[in-house]
């Protein structure tokens, strides 16, 4: 629960702001006279000392929260038992000024506290009174909006007092009205939303800290309870996932009072992440819930928020608190295997990645956790770094972005000293850095396609390369085919002729959904293959190009430092298999069919699992531009080869010129 959050305005009481001024500036200028009166029984100065409780000095507040308390009791005596709009209309005034009191951090006095306890079992009353009229949607009471603030209201009034002992609103009872509330039916986005702020905040009451050392209620037993009542409501796990992500799709794309879209989407998500979580005793509920999950997209549907979310540089706190349930969440669903790579490959996005890493960036490295607001920018830090990049990233899983933000970026906000450890752990993350940056150079025949981070045109009668980012040499920008991710062009003209005469009309679906099946980006999968073809090229004049050979680069496997391990294979995947990381070649043109080509295969761990794609690359005798010998990935174990500067192995027939 976050009480900075919590805002008393709304659902009708904005309109008293007037009258609450005034009531103000009365109070603060005799409050000993306005509390005295009240307390005599005038009407008139306790409404005033209510609606004016701001204007009260800090050392009357004592005096007036024992007052407001008991006159809450007997008003609410007063209140006949069916009469939930007269509940509503009288007792709001009253808890709304506790609030405020409240909301000063100040603790509860003794005598305070127990009057406070006192009323709990009046309070309990009136809130399942007002559940039950919203359960059975009566007609003859205020809005559904109303009610559920109400009872928000008395959550409040309770939750946030420091030094209590105990928590009453984490009570077996409160917590199966709290549920009833939740699994209840709703058209407003306000009373969806309101209605699961009550539920989590009943589920997270272990957080509230108590003298006593109160932990609230489990997850274990809240999830049997979540069960049970669904059992009586006649709801299985499909109807409440389905019914979960769709107020949280709903709650992100409406504006609300609060003006914040993260905020409403939070509580969503909290409600996620508590019926997913594997952990304790009733992992077997959570797994069914799980399995709903993923069949309704979760993943996916979170991933996407989450990118659209941090995009938002206005929510302040907010967006923390946003960001760090929505990493949770996905953290628990990220011990499934379904659709884990998919989800991974977009919260992985560099886009998305960068935006994440920065939102940590407000708070400076190795600062102390001396705030609420620190405390949750810590929370998030940890949440991106044990839940994405330490836990769910396999050793030999290389995403460029990733690597960026971590020889980058997040040294700065975490220190040396924590970025090393993370290096060192045992997960492969200095077996990842060397491979990872081992230097590419471009190949003579497709003159930067052997960066990832430079374009060739796929229209083969074009000649324009041209990085992402503009080109100082050519102000050139290419853009990539929307669908497949691969193919890059420098104009629509030039996408027309791919698509029209060169064979990408056929060629762009089955290249998409080869991709899904690597779990890796189309960035992601060219690095990866760069690398490869860079170890592969070593030993090509070692291969002969006339025979159906191809050459598995296993990227899970070093053989020595820095030097990956190596096979030849012979059964070749089909041509709608193969990635175009080199277009070039891959295209069904004319242009290019005298190059000779070569299938190489990579392997690599994706989530502690063997995953491997397949390409075909320029068949060369380990030729890259002409730069002396370094074009030789290992120059120690093999002699250089270089076609340009006339250097080749001894004992090896090499083809002639007029072949390539």
């Amino acid at each position: 629960m976050h009480p900075l959050r919590f805002a008393i305005e709304g659902h009708g009481v904005e309109k008293q702001a007037r009258d609450f001024s005034i009531a103000v500036k009365a109070v603060s200028q005799n409050p000993s006279q306005v509390l005295r009166m009240a307390k005599t029984g005038s009407i008139l100065y306790r409404n005033r000392l209510i609606n004016g409780i701001d204007g009260l000095p800090h050392e009357l507040r004592p005096d007036a929260t024992l007052f407001i308390l008991k006159a809450l009791q007997k008003e609410g005596g007063k209140t006949p038992a069916h009469s939930v709009s007269s509940l509503v209309q009288n007792v709001i005034p009253f808890i709304t000024a506790l609030h405020k009191m409240k909301s000063l951090g100040r603790d509860m006095p003794s005598p305070n506290m127990q009057q406070l306890f006192d009323i709990w079992p009046t309070c309990f009353k009136w809130c399942r009174q007002v559940t039950d009229a919203i359960l059975d949607n009566r007609s003859d009471c205020p809005s559904t909006e109303l009610m559920l603030y109400f009872i928000l209201l008395v959550i409040h009034m309770f939750a946030g007092w420091k030094g209590l002992s105990r928590n009453p609103t984490a009570s077996n009872e409160f917590r199966r009205l709290a549920i009833s509330l939740w699994l209840h039916s709703y058209d407003s986005t306000e009373a969806q939303h309101d209605a699961t702020e009550v539920m989590v905040h009943n589920f997270t009451s272990h957080n509230i800290r108590t003298t006593n050392g109160h932990h609230g209620v489990g997850v274990d037993v809240f999830r049997l309870s979540i069960q049970e009542i669904a059992k009586e409501m006649r709801l299985n796990e499909e109807n409440i996932m389905k019914m979960a992500l769709k107020r949280l799709v709903r709650a992100s794309q409406r504006a609300t009072r609060f003006r914040s879209e993260t905020f409403h989407t939070d509580y969503h998500l909290t409600a996620l992440s508590m019926l997913i979580n594997e952990g304790g005793s009733t992992a077997a509920i959570a797994s069914k819930f799980l399995s709903a999950f993923e069949e309704a997209r979760g993943p996916l549907i979170v991933t996407n928020l989450l990118g659209i979310a941090v995009k938002n540089q206005t929510d302040g706190i907010f967006l923390d608190h946003f960001v760090i349930s929505g990493l949770t969440t996905l953290a628990c669903s990220f011990r499934s295997s379904s659709m884990i790579m998919i989800a991974m490959r977009e919260i992985m996005r560099p886009e998305l990645f960068d935006l994440l890493v920065k939102a940590t960036l407000r708070l400076p490295a190795n600062s102390s956790q001396s705030s609420p607001i620190d405390a949750e920018r810590w929370s998030l830090q940890r949440s991106l770094i044990q839940d994405i990049l330490y836990h769910r990233i396999s050793p030999i899983l290389l995403f460029r972005s990733t690597m960026n933000a971590m020889t980058d970026i997040l040294p700065r906000i975490f220190g040396s000293g924590a970025f090393l450890t993370l290096v060192k752990a045992d997960v492969g993350w200095e077996t990842l850095f060397r491979i990872y940056n081992l230097d590419i150079k471009p190949h003579e025949y497709l003159e930067g396609q052997g960066n990832p981070d430079v374009h060739r045109c796929a229209n083969l009668q074009c000649s324009v390369t041209a990085a992402k980012s503009k080109s100082e040499a050519t102000r050139t920008q290419v853009f990539s085919c929307a669908v497949c991710q691969f193919a890059t062009y420098c104009s629509k003209e030039c996408q027309l002729v791919d698509w029209r005469l060169l064979g990408h009309r056929d060629e762009c679906s089955k290249c998409k959904k080869s991709l899904e099946r690597t779990g890796l980006s189309a960035l992601d999968a060219k690095a990866l293959a760069c690398r490869a073809y860079h170890h592969v090229t070593g030993q090509m004049a070692l291969l002969d190009h006339q025979k159906s050979i191809g050459v598995l680069v296993d990227f899970t496997t070093e053989i020595k430092l820095g030097a990956l391990g190596m096979e030849t294979f012979l059964n070749i995947p089909p041509d709608d298999e193969l990635l175009p990381i080199f277009p070039a070649v891959h295209s069904k043109g004319t242009t290019l069919k005298r190059v000779p080509t070569l299938a190489i295969k990579v392997k690599y761990l994706l989530f502690d699992k063997a995953t491997s794609f397949a390409f075909i690359a320029p068949f060369d005798e380990g030729v890259m531009d002409g730069t002396k010998c370094s074009c030789s990935p290992y120059p120690t174990s093999f002699q250089s080869i270089c076609k340009k500067h006339n250097i080749y192995p001894k004992a090896v027939t090499l083809r002639k010129e007029e072949e390539v």
